[in-house]
């Protein structure tokens, strides 16, 4: 980044979302902001070994249909605007994906992804490694389809490079243009965070992004609560298994491949030695954010 500073100087600017695309060329750079360069101070050359470090910002607009340039516009260069209540859909939800390197065929790749919901959905490729699918909710008990589910067959049909970020459902009207910003700077940080990880969920990823803006103090005070254990690893990766496993001990000792009384054991011990009850839910929600805070914060 200094180097592209010294080079271009003021010609180079940084933005959360790329605006006046016929003025700046936009570059991604795998963080929660964009590189823009004035397309006039940039040699063909200079584009050229850009684009094999940075992905460029590439939504071409001749490409795309009328429907998806809306999208677009909402999303990218007018952020601020409300998105209306529609006789339509009633709600939207944001599924973002990434690859490591291009695929070979984006058409074949949109096909698989939009078979996967019964509902209409719009997608739009921010740069050749990067986009996002819009799915329209009519009904509010639609049901809701994870990629989770599917995430096997999409590997093996276009590799295992690709990372996907479900948003959480938005009822009309809403921000959409701030909303999905805000989401694909999470989508970045939950790949820093767990960077082997293939599908991210807004529902999943809220526990953290709620320790990550507490303050100091609080997360101090998280992480004692499970002081007399925090060094025991086997432990905690016992109890948090069990605690995601949804307080099930059959499938957390199935999980693990422990005995059902052995689990008990540890569940008892660690009860005795925090004073969590990690039976009783509002217990559990403690202790899960307390291992959260030592795990990652």
């Amino acid at each position: 980044m200094t180097q592209l500073q010294e080079l271009f100087g003021d010609k180079l600017i940084t933005a959360t979302h790329p605006f006046d695309t016929h003025i700046y060329k936009w570059f991604t750079n795998g963080t929660s902001y964009y590189i823009g360069i004035e397309a006039s101070s940039l040699s063909g050359e200079q584009e050229a070994l850009l684009s094999i470090f940075l992905p460029e910002f590439q939504i071409a607009d001749q490409h795309l249909s009328k429907e998806q340039q809306q999208w677009k516009v909402l999303l990218f260069d007018k952020p601020n605007q409300l998105l209306n209540e529609n006789t339509s859909f009633s709600g939207i939800r944001f599924i973002h994906f990434s690859f490591k390197s291009p695929i070979q065929d984006q058409l074949e790749f949109e096909q698989a992804l939009s078979g996967l919901y019964h509902t209409d959905v719009i997608i739009l490729w921010e740069s050749r490694v990067t986009g996002v699918l819009i799915e329209k909710i009519k009904e509010p008990d639609d049901p809701v389809h994870s990629i989770s589910d599917v995430i096997d067959v999409l590997t093996s049909d276009f590799g295992s490079s690709m990372q996907f970020f479900e948003g959480q459902a938005y009822k009309l009207p809403f921000l959409a243009g701030q909303f999905f910003q805000q989401e694909k700077k999470w989508f970045m940080q939950s790949k820093e965070w767990f960077s082997t990880q293939r599908v991210f969920s807004m529902n999943k990823l809220l526990p953290f992004l709620l320790l990550q803006e507490a303050s100091p103090l609080l997360k101090e005070q998280l992480s004692r609560v499970i002081d007399f254990i925090a060094e025991d690893e086997e432990m905690i990766h016992t109890i948090k298994t069990f605690l995601e496993c949804n307080m099930n001990v059959s499938l957390t000792a199935k999980t693990l491949y422990m005995h059902r009384n052995s689990l008990q054991y540890r569940i008892d011990r660690f009860i005795l030695r925090t004073g969590l009850d990690i039976k009783r839910f509002s217990e559990a929600i403690t202790a899960y954010l307390a291992i959260m805070s030592i795990q990652r914060l």
